[in-house]
């Protein structure tokens, strides 16, 4: 538990306190016990639904990615929409409530959900509720029907107050943007995943999420060969 803190507080560092592209997003961060809470206003006066859901959700694919890539965490999660209440003391929330169930009742591997109110509230905006998937390339499914973020699919350089990063921070950026894309930072995850997979032993539990976020990255992999041409 120490060490998944530990890598999570290097993480907050990434969020420039001050800058206008956080202030636009307004997106905070909450964790007790190993849950993250990570928050933020349903409509944004600085812009659109949509760009302000993909800000939030390309900030939930950049901790799930570098969870991943040092850490060696599998991060399961749940986005919904709903009322939301929180101060010094307490946290009370709908939206919370159903994100929590998301993630301990449905997703079953290392995958954030997006909920049912979500995925409702971005087909309105697009008019097009029979092309959730192909008209939001942040979304995507895999061997079943339930969707969930693809952070293999996003562009980690556009994510919200990257030209407000240090040097050393977009660098890190930048590196695992390459990664994904050129296969290079492929070789150390699925090393680690796989490595991962044999100390859990016999605990059933624990491999089938190894073999799903494995079966899942060969998949990604196998996908944008196909796009581009390979």
């Amino acid at each position: 538990m120490g060490e998944f803190h530990g890598v999570f507080a290097k993480l907050i560092k990434f969020e420039p306190d001050e800058t206008a592209q956080w202030r636009k997003t307004n997106i905070q961060f909450r964790t007790f016990s190993d849950c993250i809470c990570i928050t933020a206003p349903l409509e944004s006066n600085e812009i659109g639904f949509l760009k302000h859901l993909r800000n939030f959700l390309k900030t939930l694919a950049f901790f799930q990615t570098i969870m991943l890539r040092f850490g060696g965490y599998l991060i399961r999660g749940g986005v919904s929409i709903g009322k939301f209440y929180s101060d010094s003391n307490m946290i009370f929330s709908k939206g919370l409530v159903e994100a929590y169930e998301l993630e301990s009742k449905t997703a079953i591997y290392p995958r954030i959900l997006i909920g049912k109110s979500v995925q409702d509230r971005v087909s309105e905006e697009l008019s097009k509720t029979d092309e959730l998937l192909s008209s939001f390339p942040l979304f995507t499914s895999f061997e079943d029907d339930l969707v969930f973020i693809n952070f293999l699919n996003v562009e980690l350089v556009d994510f919200p107050a990257y030209e407000k990063l240090n040097d050393v921070q977009r660098g890190l950026v930048d590196d695992i943007e390459i990664g994904w894309r050129e296969k290079t930072i492929m070789a150390p995850v699925i090393e680690d995943l796989v490595t991962k997979r044999s100390q859990a032993g016999l605990d059933s539990r624990v491999v089938e999420k190894y073999d799903w976020m494995l079966r899942f990255i060969y998949n990604e992999m196998q996908r944008k060969e196909r796009q581009i041409g390979f």
